[in-house]
Formats: structure tokens, sequence, C-alpha cells
């Protein structure tokens, strides 16, 4: 059954020089939303070279009135200046939803205040007009700030220049500098997680990464199967997860129960529910003592990924179908330490999940 759902809709900005940037976290993190079927804004902020706080907040608002409520990422320049637009308010542009804001600089540290052409308004600081109250005004959710004590174009970091006095929720990165390509952040699963789930992710929780790396619905592969003693936590991710890419977890959300009579699930159940099912599935997520030979080959086979979970660190297994380009897992981009304080934006309510009556009941027929 196709999504009859709006698409989600997502602005990227970002700041000084920007003219997307090959290797930048940013181009990356479009091309995931635009896999998962969000509508993905991505300008060139005017004049790059030499921002304008009059041009550049005019393009914001055009684009905020071209996508009501939608999700706003901003990098660099461009966070400081969402945070200018608290100073005059939106115009009549309506709200965003939810907000992330990136490596905001320290004004008069950027490179920009020793250009002869800057318009120094952007890079000034904030006008006492700024609050916590017109800052939360400009989002239906409380932003989001994200940066790291060493960025070059930030000193005092941003939490004390930003976080503490507008009391907006805060990640510190540990070492990431400026937070951009430069600093080491390519694909960045983070951000994707923050996407698509309103949270972002603690550190210790790389099941939750490689899910959300791993989860590409596309044609009849729509779902998530879990089997064993997966991680409460990781179950609501799970069921967030396809929430937020339009499925609906009674439906495509598969657990493979122990046979009737038992306690426990047992592996070769699993892989034959592999075996039968797995074309229907973008990721088949296990507890660790589950993990055997048999269901790998039987989740490279059908093309579907396995994510483990326990003890150990969790891991998405290379299973992508032969011949196919393996995703990246969510090992393979720097995932620098993070501190939420305090929480980010909650993660959506999870669905219960699905009552298949046997081991081998997928989640849906259709």
């Amino acid at each position: 059954m196709p999504n009859s759902r709006a698409p989600h809709e997502l602005l990227l900005l970002d700041g000084w020089q920007h003219r997307r940037a090959a290797g930048h976290w940013q181009g990356w993190l479009a091309q995931q939303a635009t896999d998962r079927g969000w509508r993905v804004e991505h300008p060139t902020l005017p004049h790059p070279q030499a921002p304008s706080l009059q041009h550049w907040r005019a393009a914001v608002l055009s684009a905020l009135h071209r996508a009501p409520g939608c999700t706003v990422i901003a990098h660099g320049l461009s966070a400081l200046l969402w945070l200018h637009l608290a100073s005059d308010g939106l115009a009549g542009a309506p709200p965003a939803g939810r907000v992330l804001l990136v490596a905001p600089p320290a004004p008069a540290e950027h490179p920009t205040n020793r250009s002869a052409w800057l318009d120094k308004a952007i890079n000034a600081p904030l006008p006492s007009s700024v609050s916590a109250a017109t800052v939360s005004a400009l989002s239906t959710h409380p932003p989001l700030l994200v940066h790291a004590e060493n960025d070059p174009w930030a000193q005092p970091d941003a939490g004390a220049l930003y976080g503490q006095p507008l009391q907006l929720p805060s990640v510190l990165i540990a070492d990431g500098g400026h937070l951009n390509a430069a600093a080491g952040f390519g694909p960045w699963p983070a951000t994707l997680h923050w996407l698509l789930t309103g949270a972002w992710p603690d550190p210790a929780t790389g099941a939750e990464q490689a899910l959300t790396t791993h989860h590409l619905p596309r044609g009849r592969r729509l779902g998530i199967a879990v089997a064993g003693e997966v991680p409460a936590h990781v179950r609501r991710h799970v069921a967030a997860l396809l929430e937020a890419t339009g499925q609906q977890p009674l439906r495509r959300l598969a657990t493979i129960r122990p046979r009737v009579g038992e306690s426990r699930t047992r592996a070769e159940d699993v892989t034959d529910f592999v075996r039968h099912y797995g074309h229907e599935y973008t990721v088949v997520t296990i507890a660790e003592d589950l993990l055997s030979d048999d269901l790998a080959d039987a989740c490279q086979a059908e093309g579907c990924r396995l994510v483990t979970t326990g003890t150990h660190t969790p891991a998405a297994a290379d299973c992508a179908a032969p011949g196919s380009t393996p995703a990246p897992t969510a090992a393979a981009a720097p995932t620098p330490a993070a501190a939420p304080t305090p929480a980010a934006a909650p993660t959506p309510a999870a669905a219960p999940a699905s009552t298949a009556p046997s081991a081998l009941t997928p989640a849906s027929a259709s």
C-alpha cells in the first residue's frame, strides 16, 4: 500500500562561503532524507562570501513560507542568523517545527568580521530583544544546540554564549571543532537520527544509529523485524523510526516470538523467518545470543541488514544483497561522544509491537 502522507520537509542552512562543499555532512544528510521520502531544500544563501543579515533573513522567511512547519538544520553563521530572527520575529512567516543549531560562531570571532564588505549586523552581538521566549517562538519545539568547546569560531563556546542565556537544550561534542568536513564530519549519522526521531542519540546506543542508517524503505521492503531480548529503548526506536518514514508500526514491525510453551526465541526460527519474509524487511534486529552464520547468510541472500544488540557494543552486519553497494554503517562515520543537557526533543511515542501469532508470521502480508 503506497504511503499517502504528505512528505516531511527539511530546510538546510549553512553559512559563510557555503556552496554545498563536497564531503560536508549537510549534503550527505540531504541525500539520506531524500532517500527516505523527505522534501529537502538546501539553498545557497545570497552572496555567501559577503553575507547580509537583510538578504539572508529574507531568504529564510521565504523558505518558511514555502514549507510551513518544516524541520530546520542550520550550521555556522546561519545558526547565528536563526537567533537573530528572534529580534524581529517571523514577519508573518509560519514557525518551523523542529530546529537544530550546529556550531554558531561567536560575534566578532567569525572570519567574515575581517572582511571589508561584511554586513556586520549578522556577526554582531545579539540584540537585547533576543531572549529565550523570542527564540522559542520561532519553532513549535525548543531548538537543540549542538556545539564543541574547541570550535575556533566560538570562544567562549556556544553553550556559554547561547545555550545558557537562551535556555537552549544543548549537546556538547568532544573535540568537534567547527563540526564541519574540515573537522572530520562528513557523513554524520547522529544528525540523521535526530532528523527522524527528534532526539539526539546517546553515544552508547549504536544499535539505534545503525537502525536509522539502514532503514531505507523501498518497494515492498518496508518493515523492521525484531527477535529475542532486544532492549525496550531499541524497540521504541524501531516503532518511532517506522512512523518517521511513513509506516504503521502495527503493520510493519514484526516480532519473532518463541514457540508455544517456550520462553526464548530459537536462532533457527529467526533464520527461517528471514528466508521466508526477509525481502519485506530493511533490517532484522536481534539479541546478541541469536547471531549465527546461517542467519547472517540468510540476511545477505535476502538483502536485509542484521543489527545485533546485547552486552557488547551493538553493531550492524554488512549483509547487503550480493552485488549491491553496502550502505555505510553507523561506525563508518565519526560519531563523537555527546552528552545531551538537558534532554533533546522527545522521541515520538512508540506504537505497540506486532502481535504475530507465530514465529513465522510477518508483520504485513501486503
